[in-house]
């Protein structure tokens, strides 16, 4: 025997979770991986999906010892970053953000710094991101062959200081060589050297 409104009331309760799987579903993924934060910080992420890759490597052509095409910048957009909340009012915040860009040679497993970009700096308020715009870095040619990555460190400064930083990897790259352009994501998120060397 069934109680009348058991249909109904079981119906109201798992409607906001579906609604919640639908909304999750039809979201472009985001793939930037956290890679640790210290202190405190306030709301941020990354633009980092199949559609608009975190990170644009560029090629130009080689044809050195077999390797068709060389890396020769990085170019990465800003994260969207706010200020911390603080208060019940509007906090506003000095911000900031900066990339480096790692290297793991195909003979080991450990990655490497190889360049460190500056620190781009803008104010932000806890409902207004801050207005970063993209940067580029140069890696050193390779000299053998090797993935690269970016990561991405943002920075919320309070009295001078620095209050918190938060560091995640980009997960989608565009590479665009002579021949043409793709995107790689998860789990080959990153450059190659050569473009398939």
């Amino acid at each position: 025997m069934q109680v009348p409104g058991t249909r109904l009331g079981a119906l109201v309760l798992v409607w906001p979770a579906m609604l919640v799987v639908l909304a999750l579903a039809a979201s472009p993924a985001l793939a930037d991986t956290g890679a640790g934060q210290t202190g405190k910080v306030g709301a941020h992420s990354l633009l980092d999906t199949a559609d608009k890759p975190g990170a644009t490597c560029t090629y130009r052509i080689r044809n050195v010892h077999d390797v068709p095409f060389s890396l020769v910048s990085v170019r990465v957009r800003p994260p969207i970053v706010f200020a911390r909340n603080v208060s019940s009012g509007v906090d506003q915040q000095k911000t900031g953000w900066r990339f480096s860009i790692e290297r793991r040679v195909f003979s080991s497993a450990i990655w490497s710094p190889v360049f460190a970009s500056g620190t781009q700096r803008a104010s932000a308020t806890d409902s207004s991101a801050a207005s970063f715009t993209s940067m580029t870095g140069k890696p050193p040619l390779p000299t053998e062959a090797a993935d690269y990555r970016v990561k991405v460190t943002t920075l919320w400064f309070r009295n001078g200081t620095t209050e918190g930083s938060a560091a995640d990897f980009v997960g989608f790259y565009r590479r665009v060589s002579p021949d043409g352009s793709q995107v790689v994501g998860p789990p080959s998120g990153f450059c190659l050297d050569g473009l398939g060397n």
